[in-house]
């Protein structure tokens, strides 16, 4: 194998970590949405159903025709509540990404250019940098090496460094927001 193959193949398989990498994060944010949704659902239903409760109690202030109003809205809180969230959930899955990951590889390998010997040395560092699970300092250096990417001539432009800095961005988020026990 050639070395320039093996430089083709190391960034190839840097790019599918990248964008195996970037659904995952993708699928995370589109469950905590529709967890979100589901909660919101949840809080409306109970406060339907406290509404409920309460003209029970009432009945022998305002007879059997609260139990029936409450009933009744009971019934078009709970039926518009959920129409609701199936749209909103059905929303969030439309907004996951379309593109599967070997196609972004093969559109980021596409569009690779032609790259010196200084070129390849840091995109062989930020590769083995995103090979390592992310941490506060890996990312750091993922993102001072993404810097020198981007002002490298010779790979300014290229799409697949954007679709990096995205990522990086989405792990920062994640450690900083994540428990002890990452």
């Amino acid at each position: 194998m050639s070395v320039d193959a093996a430089f083709l193949q190391h960034v190839e398989q840097c790019a599918r970590r990248v964008y195996e990498l970037r659904d995952d994060l993708a699928q995370r944010r589109t469950l905590r949405t529709i967890d979100l949704i589901f909660d919101r659902d949840r809080r409306v239903v109970i406060g339907l159903t406290g509404q409920l409760v309460a003209s029970i109690a009432l009945i022998p202030w305002l007879g059997p025709g609260a139990v029936l109003a409450g009933l009744a809205v009971l019934y078009v809180g709970a039926l518009s509540s959920a129409a609701w969230t199936l749209r909103r959930v059905r929303r969030a899955r439309a907004d996951e990404r379309a593109e599967s990951i070997d196609q972004a590889v093969r559109r980021a390998m596409a569009a690779c250019p032609p790259l010196d010997a200084g070129a390849r040395a840091l995109m062989i560092r930020l590769a083995n940098l995103l090979a390592i699970p992310p941490t506060p300092r890996s990312v750091a250096l993922v993102r001072a090496t993404l810097g020198e990417a981007r002002d490298c001539p010779e790979l300014r432009g290229w799409p697949f460094l954007d679709d990096v800095a995205t990522l990086v961005e989405g792990l920062n988020t994640r450690i900083l927001s994540a428990s002890p026990g990452f």
